[in-house]
């Protein structure tokens, strides 16, 4: 795939996005290889010092504390059904990709119920420490 078949694909999604979105909506767009999109449209931040200092979404207004990297960290998680999924029709990735996302929904419930007691006992030993 060359470079300008890869940013036609990127620029159609958005396209297609904003077809179907309200005008008075906010987007923010990340794009891990949007440097070559700068020209015609956004840049994003991981490749160069400079880019990440302009273009980090931490630095742009309305990106929260977000690192751009949910859409990927999903992919990943779900790069074992997308084999299976080439023969698969319409309504069967919809169904599998939805079970898949409830699924990874209530593993993340647990990874962050761990997460919040481990904090949790950090702070009340920091609390008997500083008692």
């Amino acid at each position: 795939m060359t470079v300008g078949r890869a940013q036609y694909y990127a620029l159609a999604l958005i396209k297609e996005l904003f077809l179907n979105l309200p005008l008075s909506m906010t987007v923010g767009i990340l794009y891990d290889i949007g440097c070559q999109l700068e020209r015609r449209l956004f840049h994003a931040y991981g490749h160069q010092w400079p880019c990440q200092l302009i273009y980090h979404p931490r630095k742009c207004e309305g990106f929260g504390l977000s690192d751009g990297e949910g859409c990927e960290c999903f992919w990943s998680s779900i790069k074992l059904i997308i084999p299976s999924m080439c023969v698969a029709g319409f309504y069967h990735h919809l169904f599998t990709i939805d079970t898949q996302v409830k699924h990874l929904e209530k593993k993340s419930f647990k990874v962050m119920e761990k997460w919040l007691q481990h904090k949790w006992l950090h702070c009340l030993e920091k609390k008997i420490g500083a008692e």
